[in-house]
């Protein structure tokens, strides 16, 4: 049993993240991949990595979120002591969320003190990757960082954080980015390790000085005076902060190699279970290149595309290079193309729908067209 405990963000507490997808629900609760959830990933890691307490943080709009966790049992943390629980906001009598996560933190500080585990595993929802938390944990531990932070090599993006290496792997120099950059650096990823009492520390010294941003407020900050080490992640990596990130990443498991490495490798993504019947193919259905998912019933062309549980693919229909999630009905004659379609969503004969591969046609949950 890992000596840790983690503290997972569901939100990403910004109000457009991921368009109208997120609108009603948090990040982390958004359907991916054909059948999973993007806090799946994280979740998994730390279940591989045997974490035996998982706090997962929610915001607003968590009623998904919360009906896809249930008891933990699907993730095997279940438990009386320990396992997975869900940290709801406190509300004021003026009906006040917390804006940030050093709030949120700061919030549950009773909860935090009362932990036994020995280290603490921050970590965003939106992430998808398979990262071996056992690693980080040692390195962390050997290393003797105040604060071990995952980083990967890539283009940075507004919000971003481009620090620099020594040889020994303590963070030197670090640089937030307001805007996008074509040359490749290594960023700092929001998952950290530290001990317990540093998180204790840093809760408090948030809410003193009005932090809101790990890597911008204390990392580029204190660098210079603290023993942060980054952890170099050589895998697949994937935060989802756009519509254009969700739509490209879905896209990224057509791929063999992406698909092989997130989800056929010893990480098993685990998810909510749910038993229904095998996809049936009519006679005029064809697929190609796509991800389908069980209980659809296909009569017509699917190319290049994922499909959720219980799509229903009518004669004529043409689908490409989209993302169609539960329950959608597409009848005869309709066009996706560069597409999503939120939960069941029904699209009547003859209508057609195309968008770009840098921005997809989004269409909100249970809208008729």
């Amino acid at each position: 049993m890992m000596n840790a405990f983690c503290i997972l963000f569901s939100d990403s507490f910004k109000e457009d993240t991921v368009s109208v997808l997120t609108k009603k629900r948090t990040v982390g609760s958004l359907p991916f991949g054909g059948r999973y959830r993007l806090i799946d990933f994280m979740l998994s890691n730390l279940v591989h990595a045997s974490v035996p307490e998982v706090a997962v943080v929610a915001r607003k709009h968590y009623s998904s979120l919360a009906d896809h966790l249930g008891t933990g049992k699907d993730w095997d943390l279940s438990r009386k002591n320990g396992g997975l629980k869900l940290l709801t906001p406190f509300m004021s009598e003026s009906g006040y969320h917390y804006q940030n996560r050093f709030e949120a933190l700061s919030s549950f500080h009773t909860y935090l003190t009362r932990l036994l585990p020995e280290y603490a595993i921050v970590a965003d929802a939106n992430l998808v990757c398979t990262v071996d938390l056992r690693q980080v944990l040692r390195q962390h531990i050997e290393s003797g960082a105040d604060l071990t932070v995952v980083c990967n090599e890539g283009q940075p993006r507004q919000g971003d954080t481009e620090v620099s290496v020594g040889e020994d792997g303590i963070i030197c120099d670090a640089r937030c980015h307001t805007g996008s950059k074509n040359e490749t650096a290594v960023l700092l990823r929001k998952i950290f390790i530290m001990h317990k009492s540093v998180l204790l520390d840093l809760v408090d010294q948030g809410a003193t000085y009005g932090w809101s941003d790990l890597n911008r407020d204390y990392i580029a900050k204190k660098f210079l005076n603290q023993r942060f080490y980054a952890y170099r992640y050589q895998g697949y990596f994937s935060a989802i902060r756009t519509l254009q990130d969700y739509y490209s990443t879905n896209m990224d498991l057509l791929n063999a190699n992406v698909r092989r490495e997130l989800l056929d490798s010893e990480t098993h993504i685990l998810t909510k279970i749910k038993d229904t019947v095998p996809t049936m193919y009519g006679e005029y259905g064809r697929v190609a290149n796509s991800m389908i998912a069980d209980g659809c019933h296909i009569d017509g062309m699917v190319e290049n595309s994922i499909l959720f549980r219980d799509v229903r693919i009518g004669k004529g229909v043409l689908v490409r290079n989209s993302i169609v999630m539960q329950g959608c009905i597409l009848e005869g004659d309709s066009t996706l193309s560069n597409a999503i379609l939120d939960k069941d969503v029904q699209v009547t004969t003859g209508h057609s729908f195309n968008g770009g591969e840098s921005y997809p046609f989004v269409v909100e949950k249970n809208a008729v067209i």
